[in-house]
């Protein structure tokens, strides 16, 4: 066998034994943005979230406003805005009342209003994905993990109203970049 017949047997071997069972990320879960070599297009990242924790796919990170297409740009842009986030009904201190966002620190289908009226308060109570544990996932590059705590401001001190308006977050997201995906100007013949 030549040098290269062996490297290329050791590499499929190699391959076809990570996938066997993947191994996932030690040393606690992991939130924020996920940056991998793959481009979004395929889970290959084995990686633990807290559980009750919201992942935002990456073609969404890179299609916010103002992100033009930049994975990093749409990180940014998410990190800036949970930072800004106003405390949850039961993290605040007793008597105080949630700052309003200023209209500059949200992103366009996240905050609406009307989808925050038609829901209910959050009623109390622990729900089952509270205990935070790790759960071990495979995700892909460029995708973004909401941890629990954030997701549950989103829905007002709700988790599971918080997961409900982030996926109509981003369905909205999608919709907004293939309507303007269709307006783009059809390419030049030359």
């Amino acid at each position: 066998m030549s040098t290269a017949e062996h490297a290329k047997s050791t590499a499929a071997r190699y391959a076809l034994s990570m996938l066997k069972r993947p191994k996932f990320a030690g040393g606690g879960p992991v939130t924020g943005p996920l940056m991998g070599w793959d481009g979004g297009r395929t889970d290959t990242l084995p990686v633990s979230v807290p559980a009750g924790s919201y992942v935002i796919p990456a073609d969404v990170v890179s299609g916010l406003p103002g992100a033009q297409g930049s994975s990093l740009a749409g990180h940014n842009a998410l990190n800036k805005l949970f930072a800004s986030l106003p405390l949850s009904p039961d993290e605040a201190p007793y008597g105080a009342t949630s700052p309003r966002l200023a209209r500059g620190h949200t992103i366009a289908g996240l905050f609406n209003p009307k989808r925050l009226e038609e829901k209910s308060l959050a009623s109390g109570g622990k729900t089952p994905d509270e205990d935070h544990e790790a759960v071990p996932i495979l995700a892909a590059g460029g995708e973004h993990v909401v941890p629990p705590d954030v997701v549950k401001r989103i829905g007002v001190g709700n988790l599971k109203r918080g997961h409900e308006i982030l996926d109509d977050f981003v369905m909205e997201v999608r919709k907004r970049n293939i309507k303007d995906l269709k307006n783009l100007p059809k390419p030049a013949k030359d």
